[in-house]
């Protein structure tokens, strides 16, 4: 049976992709990664390997916001037809998070969109039971907002889901640089084969944005900043390399590791279309990804800063 065509949205509609792992999950974070469901990638997804614990060192208190001015938090029911799962900043102010584990979001509040790291620990539940949130920003946080870029506003969201988790999840965290064994993705000989473009627009219609999450599509076709898989194959849309990591590792098999950019392309764009192939006796699929992106990987340990949950309770009612 053939499977359904599947829209891997970027960040301009919601957060970094993160990847779980029975140790922990990992992220390596940029402006146009795509965010997928957790669950729906966990078969397969990158497995984080812990690696010997060094010096700890505490998370500033300071780091922490003011919070929202309201917010809701709820068990998220993954089965009532939603059609995205992620993170998502309005222009008005208004943060949603979709069906997101708290390790997830613990990730994207101290990781961010800009780096690679890693989080692990903390009970059983943190990375299994899922959450809906929706909160809206402070008038003081919304001042010169119209002039900020998703981006940027999305970097002020992220003191504020920090005082939240902290709030309704009673979260403590740490972190600690740890040697880590990853895959690295890397150019491959001759360099990449991929079709550099200008990068997508710093912001998104919101009209446009609607129209992506109804259709698939904008009024000028694609949308910038945009992965999509299939069953036939991957095509992006001025996307970067980096938004590729997950779905490399998970479609060659290197899952028990988290997988790191190391192309050395960090602000360059693409538009790509590969077909793939599954056949038992056709080429592998790190050859298929070679040959048709220029890209490969390769085993390597790098330092990750990792945050470990040291405690966690399930919020209660609003």
């Amino acid at each position: 049976m053939a499977m359904a065509r599947r829209v891997v949205v970027s960040v301009l509609l919601m957060a970094a992709w993160v990847a779980v792992g029975a140790a922990g999950i990992a992220q390596t974070a940029n402006p146009h990664n795509p965010t997928r469901d957790d669950r729906a990638v966990a078969n397969g997804a990158p497995t984080v390997v812990v690696a010997p614990a060094s010096t700890q060192v505490q998370v500033d208190s300071d780091a922490l916001g003011h919070g929202f001015e309201v917010a809701t938090v709820k068990l998220a029911n993954r089965n009532d037809g939603r059609r995205w799962f992620g993170t998502q900043m309005a222009p008005s102010g208004r943060f949603s998070v979709s069906s997101v584990t708290l390790k997830s979001l613990v990730l994207y509040a101290y990781v961010g969109m800009q780096k690679t790291g890693r989080v692990e620990g903390g009970p059983a539940w943190a990375g299994t039971d899922a959450y809906d949130i929706e909160a809206k920003m402070d008038e003081a946080d919304l001042v010169g907002w119209d002039k900020l870029s998703d981006k940027e506003r999305m970097e002020r969201v992220r003191p504020q889901l920090r005082a939240l988790l902290v709030e309704r999840f009673g979260l403590k965290v740490h972190s600690e640089m740890k040697v880590t064994p990853v895959y690295a993705l890397v150019q491959a000989k001759g360099g990449v084969k991929m079709r550099e473009v200008d990068g997508p627009p710093a912001n998104m219609d919101p009209q446009e944005r609607e129209k992506w999450m109804r259709t698939g599509q904008t009024s000028d076709g694609p949308m910038a900043g945009s992965f999509s898989v299939s069953d036939k194959g991957w095509v992006g849309h001025a996307e970067n390399v980096r938004a590729l990591l997950g779905q490399i590792g998970y479609d060659i098999g290197a899952t028990d590791k988290m997988m790191v950019d190391e192309t050395g392309l960090e602000g360059h764009y693409y538009d790509f279309s590969i077909k793939l192939t599954k056949e038992k006796d056709g080429p592998t699929m790190e050859q298929q990804i070679e040959d048709g992106l220029g890209l490969r990987v390769e085993e390597r340990k790098v330092p990750i800063k990792t945050y470990v949950i040291d405690a966690a309770e399930r919020p209660g009612e609003n």
